[in-house]
């Protein structure tokens, strides 16, 4: 039979799984306290770090009735070491399977709601969907570029006008040159975003930027919802799912900061505080960068061929009024991944020299003290009496 593993809920997260050595390792540092949650396979439910025997000594107490799940519990004294490889976790021993019944324990609702969003969206779900989005914008700006040359030749033909269509062909080789950097840059955007590791002292911003990023994605739909029924303007909506697609991506990075390569250390200075919080919201832009390409340019070619469409029913000049937003949309969004590459760049240029002004100090104050201990040791030279 394996040894006991443990989770327990510290702060707003759940961590785990920890041999019973390591969990009275914890307890002795402080770093588990009486009131926070425990749970091991074969209990039924969560339970207070204070009703396990032989962890806190001086709050132990015999079960009563009422917790009679945690009766029998205890640490053995004796130190057990740790298997070689993480031994694996029976389906059973997984607490996330109910996170609102046993994790609530007065908490905010929002931390138990973000909690519970967070386990239902892993990292590789963050991860893939940038990957997804990149082929939708690389995909699409080829079917963008043919409506631009297609809406150009029409024009000139009903009108009889050789300049519609020589701005058609130039949109469609500025597109192609375009289609072409943004699959180069956000690869090369991928790679750098696992090179660069940032770190933060809590989640506290995280989850108050997903909670934000969560109610805006909501408020524009809504609102979008609401503007196309009362303008008659079906458009409308496609830009608010587009906004609505890019908030919701946002609150994931923010539920997920290791998709970004953000880990939290309480032990971090204020200085690097302040470089991981505006680090995470650059690192926000570089992963969304793909979804945004890949967002703008689908609704772009929607407007392009919303436009080709009133372009054979309606009036040419409903048609042209409607193509300049939907081909600067399409242009814009190819931008995107070369402009998210140049910005990350030169951010991650000021945070090394942020960083190097931060410990400046300290390497002069060693330099000063190896200096002042020299001169102690080895006192100047006095003339020898004669």
């Amino acid at each position: 039979m394996g040894p006991v593993e443990w989770y327990y809920a510290r702060g707003e997260k759940q961590q785990g799984p920890v041999p019973s050595a390591e969990l009275k390792r914890l307890a002795a540092a402080g770093q588990l306290r009486p009131d926070d949650l425990v749970w091991r396979e074969g209990l039924a439910e969560w339970t207070a770090a204070r009703n396990v025997q032989g962890l806190f000594e001086e709050l132990a107490r015999p079960a009563a009735a009422g917790t009679a799940g945690v009766k029998g519990i205890s640490i053995p004294p004796q130190v057990v070491t740790p298997p070689a490889g993480p031994a694996p976790v029976p389906a059973a021993a997984q607490p996330a399977a109910r996170p609102l019944a046993t994790l609530w324990g007065g908490r905010h609702f929002f931390d138990v709601l973000l909690d519970y969003l967070r386990q239902l969206i892993p990292s590789r779900f963050v991860e893939a969907t940038a990957q997804v989005m990149e082929r939708v914008g690389r995909i699409g700006l080829l079917a963008g570029m043919g409506l631009c040359l297609l809406f150009g030749l029409t024009v000139s033909i009903q009108n009889n006008q050789m300049i519609a269509v020589i701005v058609g062909i130039m949109v469609f080789l500025t597109l192609a040159v375009l289609q072409y950097g943004a699959g180069k840059f956000c690869a090369a955007l991928e790679r750098l975003n696992h090179t660069t590791t940032y770190v933060v002292c809590s989640t506290a911003f995280l989850d108050w930027s997903a909670l934000l990023f969560l109610l805006t994605a909501v408020g524009v739909l809504l609102g979008t919802i609401v503007a196309a029924l009362e303008a008659e303007r079906p458009m409308f909506f496609l830009y608010g799912l587009g906004g609505f697609v890019v908030c919701l991506y946002l609150a994931m990075i923010a539920l997920r900061p290791e998709s970004i390569q953000i880990s939290v250390s309480p032990e971090i200075r204020a200085g690097e505080e302040a470089i991981g919080v505006f680090s995470f919201a650059l690192k926000s832009l570089v992963r969304l960068t793909p979804v945004l390409f890949g967002t703008g340019v689908a609704v772009g070619c929607l407007s392009m061929a919303y436009t080709c469409v009133l372009l054979f029913v309606k009036s040419t000049l409903d048609a042209v009024s409607g193509a300049g937003p939907a081909q600067s949309i399409l242009l814009y969004s190819a931008v995107l991944p070369i402009a998210a590459y140049l910005l990350f760049l030169l951010y991650v240029l000021l945070v090394e020299v942020c960083r190097a002004l931060l410990v400046l100090p300290g390497k002069l104050d060693k330099i000063s003290g190896e200096e002042e201990e020299g001169e102690s040791n080895n006192p100047p030279d006095s003339e020898s009496p004669r």
